[in-house]
């Protein structure tokens, strides 16, 4: 007995003294929340011109962070980035189209998941792919730190991968006809389309794959942060915002249309 209560008393000073602080009591005393998010991902996350970001991924998390009272520093991080700025205490936590998968589970944690979205590929308009099932043998480009590679290597396993180190890089290799495809989320496909300034010469093919969960992701083990995250997620789809915003980017008479399929799983209260 005597056991117990010195252990209490000492857990209970350690806790006042700050020593097992975790990261949510981090965010609470710098007063802001620290976000990785893509800066070229419309219509999810972009930053323009002044340094601004606009998009579905921002609009959640303005709301959400707003709810908490707290302040938002938004940094720009390219995919093959995600998990290490998290790693390596750069960010709090990273919403930049991210899908929640098994392998990244072992390294990071995830939220429950506030999208969903299949892999698309864009062409040339002079190319010969009208489908998923016209790769085979096919030099198909990927941006590293992606799901495309693993889902091109696991349903096309025929296809020539070639590795592109942004989007940028690879748009410019299907221009240029060094390859015949790029793969990744079909919406990422889609606003990268509307944003190009070739337009005339690609093409977002409406087949799709694999449709995965997109999920905030946090260092293991913040269990605090992890919960609020997702009572936050889970109040912006019930106070409409989550519908909101998805209205604006994606529904219908958006150049981004898509068919909502998806929803937050809300848990009772």
């Amino acid at each position: 007995m005597y056991k117990a209560i010195f252990f209490s008393l000492f857990l209970a000073i350690h806790i006042s003294q700050g020593l097992f602080a975790d990261r949510w009591d981090d965010i609470l005393k710098k007063g802001k929340v620290v976000v990785g998010i893509k800066q070229n991902a419309p219509p999810f996350s972009v930053q323009n011109e002044d340094g601004e970001f606009w998009g579905f991924e921002v609009d959640l998390l303005k709301a959400m962070v707003q709810n908490w009272g707290l302040q938002l520093e938004l940094k720009p991080v390219e995919a093959k980035q995600r998990i290490p700025v998290l790693l390596q205490n750069e960010v709090d936590m990273v919403m930049a189209t991210m899908t929640q998968t098994r392998k990244r589970e072992q390294i990071v944690d995830f939220s429950i998941p506030y999208f969903q979205v299949g892999q698309g590929l864009l062409t040339h308009t002079e190319g010969s792919i009208q489908s998923f099932s016209d790769v085979d043998g096919k030099k198909i480009a990927y941006v590293s730190g992606t799901q495309a590679y693993r889902m091109l290597t696991k349903f096309h396993s025929k296809c020539r991968p070639v590795e592109a180190s942004s989007y940028e890089e690879a748009i410019q290799n299907v221009l240029d006809k060094k390859v015949d495809a790029l793969c990744s989320d079909y919406l990422i496909l889609l606003g990268l389309f509307q944003q190009s300034e070739s337009k005339e010469s690609l093409t977002v093919l409406s087949d799709t794959i694999a449709p995965d969960p997109y999920a905030i992701a946090i260092k293991e083990n913040e269990s605090r942060l992890r919960d609020k995250i997702n009572l936050g997620l889970m109040q912006l789809w019930e106070s409409g915002v989550w519908h909101d915003s998805y209205d604006t980017w994606f529904g219908e008479g958006s150049v981004y249309y898509h068919e909502l399929f998806f929803r937050i799983n809300v848990i009772p209260k």
